[in-house]
């Protein structure tokens, strides 16, 4: 079974501003995208690892199936939002399963 977060976001990119104020605008607009771009992932994160609130409902059995412990769960649950926890979980099921 693979475990899957949610759909990647598309990478916003700021739209290229023709004539003389080009070079003053095109920093600001790319600020301004990144800074949406960061959003968008730190917004996704946030809803990835609140799905682990679910799996923490699971029986063990069920939790076996997928090829991983509660505890397995705990400790991604509490990875910091820059680590992909699913695909943490994943690893492991996956050392289960070899």
């Amino acid at each position: 079974m693979t475990i899957v977060s949610s759909s990647e976001v598309q990478t916003i990119h700021a739209p290229k501003i023709p004539g003389e104020f080009a070079g003053m605008f095109q920093p600001v607009l790319l600020g301004i995208a990144a800074l949406a771009d960061y959003i968008a992932t730190r917004s996704r994160q946030k809803v990835d690892r609140q799905a682990f609130d679910t799996m923490l409902t699971l029986e063990e059995c069920i939790l076996k199936d997928i090829g991983v412990t509660h505890g397995d769960v705990v400790w991604a649950s509490k990875l910091p939002l820059s680590c992909n926890a699913a695909h943490e979980l994943q690893k492991i099921a996956q050392q289960w399963s070899a």
